[in-house]
């Protein structure tokens, strides 16, 4: 009696109920939009190939990711022994379509190595700021059958973003009036001065460039697994640039979301929307963006759960330092 009740107190919880009824209503309105069994009948007629194709496209994406998350945290100093980095990462892949779940690899690192998650949530968040200017240029490369605003739009939130990034990492006066008001609301400011001075470190210019193209690399291999899910599932008539913009817009979708909502949801509408005005039904808009969900969280799944499982230990025989 007791374990339900207290799974239901926490699922009641606004910041969670909230983003799960959102994902809810999200996922209805795709499946109401179209012929769900005709959408199931297509993923399950993927072949094997394609299958195993999106699984080395998988393990590029994932190694590629390591390797940047690496060397942010060695920019910072912050002890990354294989081991430990390997279990942190693997947990934050696992948790990524969650709100926020991808910082759980920076709570695990304090608990395995001692370190400051405001110190490592600072190269979490700049590869989040990394992919998704990535997006947006790639957007503002594709843009999107029918949306003549979206080009124009993604230059202005690409231009929005790297001046946020520079203001919050460069402006002494800002820095000074956010420390001020989380002392007046009794909040900590230790961490947010150490999240602001790692952020001012990875930011550099030669860093941003050092870094964007691993960023680019395990994009192209994100987007290419999409590409080849979207042949798999009987849309042989789409092509690179299209499945660049349907994605990149879904993906970008989700992630400027991502405080609020799982990605479960936002990339299957926001996908299926773009996909229509590149001139695909909703069926075929959903077979792709859900085709693609399953397929690419199994291979995530095949690929970090054993590594979860292998070092899973660590946590309790690595003690903060």
């Amino acid at each position: 009696m007791n374990a339900p009740r207290r799974l239901w107190r926490v699922l009641a919880q606004p910041k969670i109920a909230l983003p799960l009824l959102l994902t809810a209503g999200l996922l209805a309105a795709a499946a109401g939009l179209s012929d769900l069994p005709l959408v199931f009948e297509r993923i399950g007629q993927i072949p094997i190939r394609l299958l195993l194709l999106t699984l080395l496209l998988a393990a590029a994406y994932l190694l590629l990711k390591a390797v940047q998350f690496h060397y942010f945290l060695h920019d910072l100093g912050i002890p990354s022994h294989w081991r430990n980095l390997s279990l942190a990462y693997a947990i934050g892949e696992l948790t990524l379509a969650f709100p926020m779940g991808i910082y759980a690899q920076n709570y695990l690192l304090l608990r395995l190595n001692g370190s400051r998650p405001s110190r490592s949530a600072a190269a979490t968040t700049l590869m989040l700021m990394l992919e998704t200017a990535m997006l947006l240029f790639t957007l503002a490369l594709t843009g999107v059958r029918g949306w003549p605003w979206l080009r124009l739009a993604a230059i202005g939130c690409l231009l929005g973003l790297i001046a946020f990034l520079a203001l919050i990492t460069r402006s002494q006066r800002l820095r000074r009036a956010i420390a001020g008001a989380l002392l007046r609301l009794h909040l900590p400011v230790r961490p947010y001065l150490h999240f602001v001075r790692s952020l001012r470190i990875l930011s550099s210019g030669a860093a941003l460039l050092r870094h964007g193209y691993l960023t680019a690399l395990y994009l192209a291999a994100l987007i290419g697994a999409f590409y080849v899910i979207a042949h798999g599932v009987g849309v042989p008539q789409i092509n690179v640039h299209e499945s660049a913009g349907i994605y990149a817009f879904s993906l970008t979708a989700a992630l400027l979301l991502g405080s609020v909502t799982s990605q479960l949801g936002v990339v299957e509408v926001a996908g299926m929307g773009a996909a229509h005005a590149f001139g695909f039904d909703y069926t075929e808009g959903l077979a792709m963006l859900l085709g693609f969900r399953l397929v690419w969280t199994a291979c995530i799944w095949l690929l970090c759960l054993p590594v979860v499982l292998r070092f899973k230990r660590d946590l309790n025989a690595s003690p903060p330092t």
